[in-house]
């Protein structure tokens, strides 16, 4: 889509690197708030549908209060689910551009999907309002036409809401998966097809398990506060609740290991990391460390560890996400270098219009563009400088050449790529390199 293209603004390395915390951020609202939403809706449309059958008042009891807790306000559907969309189509847009891909298209059709999902679910919510407000009201003809046009959109609202929900978070897994490293190993790869591949079709079920494992603890979290609030004993429909969210519960948190050890044997070699690995690590702890409390709970008959489970799953959805920016800021260093040295190319260039040209400094050269790739003992993009600098020894002409114009040397490490420095710039660096790590 060409408007996104008029949405670039050339930035900074260190603006660039800010890209990725804001994505951070922005997921850390959106997945939770997205997995709450799905799981609450799908299990609120399924109780709603056997309860009106068999006609089981807890049943249709617990179809309503999901759907109300999950959806509490209006507001929700801005701040929580169309806010951090727009900002993640917004870092992808300034992070992508140079790149011939569709992430950015395909997070735009994301957001529009997304935003009608949550008003259908709204509608849905709605309904169950308006049929509790004309359940009093005394039966004439006009009231059961009434009736009968609002249950056929609560029907409608429901299911296609959920369904609109799910292709959004189905898009945006795609996207996610995208940028670990695959859009630099064939920027050309047909995104829809990509959908359906092994690695996000194993997060799509590693989201409905967290889903699924968060309405779970939210359920037994607001049934046990409503019991404290009111300082009543359990009863038949709070007993209900504790059953079905403790067997869902420990059910989703064994499965979700499973995923998580999937997905990081998926993720290319160019994403990997030991922060990968040790977040990976540390969730499948906790979720071991959730089912412990759920045991304990179903053993023991007691709601203790209610919020225990209610915050480690939380903590989870966000090490989940922790663990995919970091992917991706691993895999686009090179990209990031890019886009820095057109910034700073741009910013010379009106400079030079301008007549005042830059103050060169070194350090301040090295720390935007090569600091992401290189250190002096640690192998990062780049060889560890303790390895190279030895042979440019008193050869300071023949670094500001290979600054200039960089080729490929070592067939273990990637070919370091032209950060577009004048000559000037590259003596000034090449002075500071020598200089500090000699």
């Amino acid at each position: 889509m060409d408007f996104l293209d008029k949405l670039v603004i050339l930035q900074s390395g260190d603006n660039l690197n800010l890209l990725f915390y804001t994505l951070i951020l922005a997921y850390i609202i959106l997945i939770p708030f997205l997995g709450i939403v799905s799981g609450a809706s799908l299990l609120s449309i399924y109780f709603n549908r056997k309860g009106r059958k068999n006609g089981n008042k807890s049943y249709l009891n617990f179809s309503k209060d999901l759907i109300e807790n999950a959806l509490f306000s209006k507001s929700t559907i801005f701040t929580f689910g169309f806010v951090p969309i727009l900002s993640i189509l917004f870092s992808y847009i300034q992070l992508f551009h140079q790149l011939n891909n569709s992430i950015s298209t395909w997070t735009f059709i994301a957001l529009l999907v997304n935003l009608i999902a949550l008003i259908l679910l709204y509608i849905y919510k709605y309904t169950f309002q308006l049929d509790e407000i004309i359940k009093p009201v005394e039966t004439t003809d006009e009231v059961e036409i009434f009736k009968k046009r609002n249950f056929t959109l609560h029907k409608k609202s429901g299911l296609w809401g959920i369904i609109f929900l799910y292709a959004s978070v189905l898009i945006l897994i795609g996207c996610i998966e995208f940028t670990y490293g695959r859009i630099y190993l064939d920027p050309k790869e047909n995104f829809f097809l990509s959908m359906f591949s092994v690695s996000v079709i194993n997060k799509f079920l590693l989201f409905i398990a967290l889903s699924f494992a968060l309405a779970s603890a939210g359920a037994l979290f607001y049934s046990n506060k409503k019991l404290k609030e009111t300082d009543q004993p359990e009863n038949e429909y709070s007993k209900f609740i504790e059953r079905f969210s403790l067997t869902s519960g420990i059910i989703s948190v064994l499965a979700l290991p499973v995923f998580v050890l999937i997905h990081l044997l998926k993720v290319p070699q160019l994403s990997l990391s030991g922060t990968a690995f040790s977040i990976s690590l540390i969730i499948i702890l906790l979720l071991l460390l959730s089912a412990h409390f759920y045991y304990l709970m179903i053993k023991e008959k007691h709601r203790l560890y209610v919020n225990h489970i209610l915050y480690i799953v939380l903590i989870t959805s966000v090490l989940l996400v922790v663990q995919d920016v970091n992917g991706f800021k691993t895999s686009s260093q090179k990209q990031v270098v890019t886009l820095s040295a057109k910034f700073d190319k741009m910013l010379a260039g009106v400079a030079e219009k301008s007549g005042k040209g830059p103050k060169i400094d070194g350090k301040e050269i090295y720390d935007g563009r090569c600091a992401a790739c290189h250190r002096f003992d640690q192998k990062l993009v780049g060889p560890a400088y303790k390895d190279v600098l030895p042979k440019y020894a008193n050869k300071k002409n023949e670094l500001i050449n290979f600054i200039v114009n960089p080729v490929k040397v070592n067939p273990l490490f990637p070919p370091m790529p032209n950060q577009g420095l004048n000559v000037k710039q590259a003596e000034a660096v090449a002075e500071y390199i020598l200089k500090t790590y000699k």
